[in-house]
């Protein structure tokens, strides 16, 4: 994403004068508003994807170009030959890498094609000529010639050699006709509706012109150019060459005509004003004109039509003509080409460059910043150079004799002085020398001898000034609110002092640590929203240094400093950042609640200079010099501002990007990537974003948004492209969000690269937009979600996007997701500590699970003794002996602290107990259970147990001396005894019944969806009940009855309140789950039952039973359910009237004791058995389950406060242990199934890995393949050289050999010879001695 920038502003947002100390509103969210997002998706829609055309054998001529600056875009008109064809076509190509868009082919070759382009109103247009005919077509809309808006038949013998669209009604044709002898007539055709208009339009146009009318026209008219109405066609014309001038304004066009500007009014087409000279018109901007002359002057034109001069741009040793189509504006910026290979870009407003190609450093030094000039010293060092920054007055040359008192040019006003006047004035300043200063005065600067300059000519020693206060350095001070108000001095390594010359107030610092060593003191800046000193200076002007210093707590900020090599820092301080600017990087530090929490860095190359900054004052920006091929010294002003971010090759908005996760304490924005650590200490990056686009990457994501499900997973093996991020469109994840089959392809083509190619796949598409996985919560696509959860634990497993799933943890559990591997297996849901702050050996081995809130997780690091030093004591005595403990701590601050009650909620209602067995869920129950919980019930159940004693005494009481006696005379009870009893229970009960009015009064209707509060309410009315009725009633039936209630309603409430105590908690808990398991089994038992008390009550004649007297109904019923439980009752079959249904009684009885007795009850034992089974299986989970619902009830009575108490529902919850190697499921027996799920689970997550790595091994082994043959062939092509250079080595030894025996004989042949010609010469020697 591209933003115009004002090089006066710093990185983040404007400057506003406010009183920072006295604002108790301190805004910590990044300013972001100014920092729009482009939805990619809906800005280029219109661009659909097209094959460059292959260019062999082609032989092109490009005839005309448009650059299109605000859509990247160039379009080309291309005339071609191939096989000695010609063709034309409309080339629209990507202006960064020359990609082909789109290609729309002419027809008929033969007839020239002209091109004119048109912006209005946002959008662009094309005026196509061919021959007599002209097409109009809207550039997002163009595909063919049929796709035209406008189009127009010349019925005449013309050339079209130029076409303008001057407004929505109006086009401007110029055109040559044989008839009138070639002369170039210029007319403006009007239409009867504006083109703009969705209707297409056709018109036939006939010029009836003589050669006699064109010749009478410039005999009246020779001076200059006037357009005459044609008496019978709607356009005006004229005959005089004249070249027209693009222009956007609403009531003029302009012409050049004979060397002269003009300009025409737009309705009356008379002319309203002439300029003594040509120009070429720069652009409109801001409701301003721009024109350049031909010497490359530049103007303004003002508001009474006048052409207000700029600034000359010159440029050495270049000869380049400057033509209309090389300059113009986009954006705000000026665009100029300099040579055939450069372009140069400005600010249109202050003429600053803003990029600048082939640029090297001219300049060595800034000398200063003095108002608003830059005083520095020329290339030769042979003068000094008083630059204005903003461009208003030519350049002033001073003599190198005046650089000791440059300072003294801070009080003088340089605007209309002359090199002359200011030599003059520096050589004659009278400064007189006061012993005083008041809070009136103006703090100028402080010269070397320490005399601190003040308005009104006049200075002061600094000693007089400090009162004999002792320092090493000082400097002056600035804040954001005023500038150089303070007098900072340096008194040594741990005390630094500052006088405030406004209220008079000496204030000094001690320092908890030293200071870096420097020997020179530059620049000093104090802010007390954020209470931060900022001391800058150099060592020997070797090294740099900065420093900040938090004003509380006395201790330097260790991330606010310079690397090595970085120099010359500007410095904005705004309400909650500050950003400090070098010639290396930018870095932005965020700040909440006045502490450091995040840190954004962005490198530049491109200001890596000798030349350092002057910053004029805080929040003001700092110039450099630069000076470029061929452009002097004095147009090389520069201010250090965020208009580097420019220069990354990206259409995303790095610093809205660097936000998206807010966990990231170091952000480093370097060639497109955004690399995110969760720590400003840490080396390792936790992920990076590929932000590093181009239009033609924009242009692939909008044809894979656009291509079937088929053609995009062929598309999609090109992963590594998609993987990069484009606001809108997100990546390919993003893309295919909903998009099961297709996710499942993209997942297979990551496991191909290596996890360091991958960037951050789980994001969202835009800044405050949901992410993938919301949207796949959202919509329940529950196959989404698990693929989902496996990229994102297998490829951003960091602490740093855990807020991913923790903001989504409760909908998780809501749609029974599996989490095993996202709370046992991962890093994200729990931080293991392992700093050394935190000791691993202990005396004390206490398990404690503690609330913490942090504006960072990583702060935990610091807070051990805040966290545990209370608590825990070491004892370092040799008796003691140590412990391992380890420490951990639930990374889940939006669960446990945004909405607080919504996790126990979810948890009650889940069916999933692996979500119990997690240690992450453990402890966030085991510290809530203990936090609040617990302790509640506690208290609740010991009035209970107040309640209960009362009444089991009571009960004792009436049943052997009240009215439940066995032989009732009187009421034997103690009157006062019943009395205080009841008191006591009445007392008890209304305590407990208080409390179940108010959690009604909560929850509502609600209440009653839980069991146990029915026990709750009922056992309290069948008491009240039972008490009312023993005061009136004497039946003693009904007490029994009404006891027997109370007693069974009461115990059930006791077994709820044993459920606090674990050892109770399971017994409860299996209790239920048996009668829940065996109910269905029982209701079939009973109907056996009623089958066979039927057939007995039938078989025996319904005859009365002494034993059953009193329930004669339920008789035979009785009976059988006795014979099923093994109570056999026989006695009755013997006095049956007849032998047969003796013999049948007997033969029923045996079947029923068979189905009942045998059968049924070894079924409900059976069952029995593995309901316990079950319930031993899932005996942690259903124990802490127990504490979820328990946890739930204590939570719905919190009120607001309750609600936001820190202590109660933390960001974080901190847990201490001892380790325990032995830990695991020894000594609790969960059961054989539970064995044999972990033992599958395992298994198939093993199976599951070893399947992914060998398809990815498979996937490879085509490429390894490939490589070995590879391989193989360059072994046997060396191998085969070899044996050619051996051969060759091995002929040319034969050769050497043979070469050798032939050299061998003629040698021997030679002795052979000389011993001939030795045993000749002897012998002739002794013929002669013998004569």
């Amino acid at each position: 994403m591209r933003r115009d920038y004002d090089p006066k502003e710093n990185l983040i947002g404007r400057y506003e004068t406010y009183d920072s100390r006295n604002s108790n509103q301190q805004n910590n969210d990044w300013p972001l508003e100014q920092f729009k997002e482009i939805d990619y998706r809906k800005e280029y829609q219109q661009i659909e994807s097209f094959n460059p055309i292959s260019q062999e054998h082609q032989k092109m001529n490009i005839q005309q170009q448009f650059l299109l600056f605000e859509k990247n875009l160039l379009l080309l008109n291309v005339c071609s030959y191939q096989q000695d064809e010609k063709s034309h076509r409309l080339e629209i190509r990507n202006l960064t890498t020359k990609a082909l868009i789109k290609t729309i082919q002419f027809n008929d070759s033969s007839q020239q094609k002209l091109l004119a382009h048109h912006s209005m109103n946002f959008k662009d247009y094309i005026v196509i000529s061919i021959a007599s005919q002209i097409y109009l077509f809207d550039l997002d809309k163009i595909d063919n010639l049929q796709d035209c808006i406008l189009k127009i038949d010349i019925e005449s013998d013309i050339s079209i050699q130029q076409s303008y669209i001057l407004d929505e009604f109006r086009i401007l044709l110029q055109f040559t006709s044989e008839l009138l002898s070639e002369k170039k007539i210029l007319f403006v055709l009007s239409l009867d509706d504006p083109f703009t208009h969705s209707v297409k339009q056709f018109h036939n146009l006939k010029i009836q012109l003589s050669e006699k009318d064109v010749q009478d026209y410039q005999n009246q008219y020779k001076d200059e150019p006037v357009f005459i109405k044609s008496p019978t066609q709607n356009f005006l014309y004229t005959t005089r060459s004249i070249s027209y001038i693009n222009s956007p304004r609403i009531r003029e066009y302009f012409f050049i005509f004979s060397d002269k500007l003009l300009m025409i009014n737009k309705q009356t087409f008379e002319i309203t004003q002439k300029f003594d000279k040509s120009y070429i018109l720069v652009g409109y901007c801001e409701l301003q004109y721009f024109f350049i002359s031909w010497d490359r002057k530049l103007y303004r034109l003002d508001d009474y039509f006048q052409l207000q001069f700029m600034k000359q741009l010159e440029f050495k040793n270049n000869t380049y003509p400057i033509d209309s189509r090389d300059v113009g504006i986009t954006n705000n910026k000026l665009v100029l080409k300099v040579n055939a290979d450069s372009i140069a870009i400005f600010d249109i407003f202050t003429l600053d460059y803003l990029n600048e190609i082939q640029e090297i450093l001219a300049s060595q030094n800034i000398i200063n910043v003095v108002n608003n000039y830059v005083v520095y010293w020329s290339l030769n060092d042979s003068v000094i150079i008083i630059s204005d920054i903003e461009g208003k007055y030519p350049c002033k040359e001073i003599n190198r004799e005046y650089s000791s008192k440059i300072q003294l040019l801070r009080l003088i006003d340089l605007n209309n002085l002359s090199q002359e006047e200011i030599e003059e004035k520096l050589s004659n300043f009278d400064i007189q020398q006061t012993n005083e200063i008041s809070q009136t005065d103006k703090l100028i600067f402080i010269d070397e001898e320490n005399m601190i300059y003040l308005n009104n000519y006049r200075k002061i020693s600094v000693d007089k000034v400090m009162k004999d206060q002792e320092f090493q350095y000082v400097c002056l001070m600035s804040d954001k609110i005023n500038d150089q108000i303070y007098i900072f001095a340096f008194q040594d390594q741990r005390q630094v002092m500052y006088y405030n010359i406004r209220t008079a107030e000496f204030i000094k610092i001690e320092l908890l640590e030293d200071l870096p060593s420097f020997t020179e003191l530059r620049s000093c800046w104090i802010d007390f929203n954020l209470n931060i000193l900022i001391i800058y200076g150099s060592y020997y002007g070797v090294e740099d240094f900065l420093t900040a210093i938090n004003l509380k707590t006395r201790q330097q900020i260790q991330e606010i400093q310079l690397n090595k090599y970085e120099q010359y820092p500007t410095v904005f301080i705004e309400q909650n950042y500050i950003q400090i600017s070098t010639n290396k990087r930018i870095r932005v530090y965020l700040f909440k609640n006045e502490t450091l929490q995040q840190v954004i860095q962005m490198n530049s190359n491109s200001l890596d200079c000798r030349s350092y900054f002057q910053q004029k004052s805080l929040n003001q920006p700092g110039y450099y010099i630069k000076e470029f091929n061929n452009i002097p010294s004095d147009q090389g002003i520069v201010a250090n501002s965020i208009g580097i971010l420019s220069n990354t090759n990206t259409y995303n908005h790095l610093i809205v990007l660097a936000t998206y996760f807010k966990q990231a304490q170091k952000i480093i924005i370097d060639k497109g990537k955004i690399k995110l650590y969760y720590a400003n200490n840490e080396i390792n990056i936790a992920g990076y974003i590929d932000s590093d686009i181009d239009h033609d990457t924009l242009r692939k994501f909008t044809a894979l948004s656009k291509m079937t499900h088929d053609q995009a997973v062929v598309e999609l093996k090109n992963i590594q492209i998609y993987t990069k991020f484009v606001t809108g469109f997100g990546n390919c994840i993003n893309m295919f969000q909903n998009n099961f089959p297709a996710l499942e392809y993209i997942y297979k083509y990551l496991s191909l690269l290596d996890a360091d190619q991958i960037p951050i796949l789980i994001i969202s598409n835009m800044y405050g937009q949901s992410n993938p996985l919301d949207i796949a919560l959202k919509n329940k696509q529950q196959k989404i979600i698990n693929l989902l959860l496996q990229i994102l634990l297998k490829y951003q497993n960091h602490i740093l996007f855990n807020e991913i799933i923790d903001k989504n943890l409760c909908e998780l559990i809501k749609q029974n997701i599996n989490l095993h591997e996202y709370f046992c297996e991962s890093n994200l849901a729990l931080q293991q500590i392992t700093n050394d702050s935190f000791p691993s050996q202990h005396s004390d081995s206490q398990e404690l699970l503690l609330p913490i809130n942090l504006v960072h997780s990583q702060d935990i690091l610091t807070k051990y003794n805040e966290t545990f030093g209370c608590i825990v004591e070491n004892d370092d005595s040799e008796d003691s002996s140590q412990v391992t403990i380890e420490y951990s701590m639930v990374n889940l601050p939006y669960t446990l602290s945004k909405n607080p009650k919504e996790l126990m909620i979810t948890l009650s209602k889940s069916d999933m107990h692996e979500n119990f067995e997690s240690p992450v869920i453990q402890n966030i129950i085991n510290f809530k259970w203990e936090a609040y919980t617990k302790s509640y019930y506690q208290t609740k159940f010991y009035i209970f147990l107040i309640f209960f004693g009362s009444f089991i005494f009571e009960s004792f009481n009436q049943a052997y001396y009240g009215l439940l006696q066995q032989n009732f005379k009187n009421d034997q009870r103690n009157v006062s005894i019943v009395i205080a009893s009841k008191v006591i229970s009445l007392c008890a009960l209304l305590s407990i019944l208080m409390d179940e009015i108010r959690q009604i009064r909560i929850q509502g209707k609600t209440y009653f969806n839980n069991a146990w509060n029915y026990f709750d309410s009922s056992y309290i009315v069948s008491y009240l009940t039972l008490s009312f009725f023993e005061q009136i009633s004497i039946n003693s039936d009904l007490l029994v009855l009404l006891y027997i209630l109370a007693i069974l309603l009461t115990f059930m409430k006791l077994y709820f309140y044993i459920r606090i105590y674990d050892q109770f908690s399971f017994l409860v808990s299996m209790m239920a789950g048996v009668f829940g398991d065996v109910k269905y089994f029982l209701a079939f038992f009973m109907i056996f039952i009623l089958q066979f008390g039927l057939i007995f009550t039938i078989l025996f004649r319904a005859k009365d039973v002494a034993e059953y007297r009193g329930v004669e109904l339920l008789t035979y019923f009785l009976m059988i359910f006795r014979t099923a439980s093994g109570d056999y009752v026989v006695d009755l079959f013997s006095e049956q009237n007849s032998s047969f249904l003796v013999a049948l009684s007997w033969m029923i009885w045996l079947i029923a004791v068979v189905i009942l007795n045998i059968v049924f009850m070894n079924f409900i034992i059976a069952v029995i058995s593995e309901s316990y089974s079950k319930v031993m299986e899932k005996l942690t989970a259903e124990s802490y389950k127990v504490k979820a619902n328990m946890i739930v009830e204590r939570e719905q009575l919190f009120n607001e406060q309750d609600l936001i108490n820190q202590r109660l529902f933390p960001q974080y919850i901190i847990i201490r242990r001892q380790l325990d190697i032995n830990a695991g499921d020894a000594g609790e027996w969960k059961g054989f199934l539970k064995d044999l799920k972990n033992v599958i689970e395992v298994t198939s997550t093993k199976s599951k890995n070893d399947i992914i790595q060998n398809q990815v091994q498979l996937n490879k082994i085509p490429q390894i393949l490939d490589q070995q043959k590879s391989k193989l062939e360059t072994t046997q092509q060396e191998v085969k050289g070899d044996l050619t250079l051996l051969k060759n080595e091995i002929s040319g030894i034969k050769t050497d050999v043979d070469s050798m025996k032939n050299d061998i004989m003629t040698i021997k042949n030679q002795v052979n010879g000389i011993e001939n010609l030795l045993q000749e010469s002897i012998s002739k020697i002794l013929e002669k001695l013998n004569k």
